[in-house]
């Protein structure tokens, strides 16, 4: 029987900004803030979206 080991935060943020850097894409200091918000539980996927939306429609 295996252990299932879960990634750290930092872990699972390095992934994604390794991802969105391979296909091209650098994420922002915001967007960072808010999935590093809701990886540590403070939001929730909805209100992490709803804050990325509203911080891209900003002027």
């Amino acid at each position: 029987m295996s252990t299932r080991i879960s990634p750290t935060t930092e872990q699972a943020l390095a992934g994604a900004v390794a991802g969105h850097r391979m296909a091209g894409m650098e994420l922002s200091e915001t967007e960072l803030a808010v999935l590093r918000r809701q990886a540590d539980g403070e939001l929730t996927g909805d209100q992490a979206r709803a804050e990325l939306l509203a911080s891209i429609r900003r002027p």
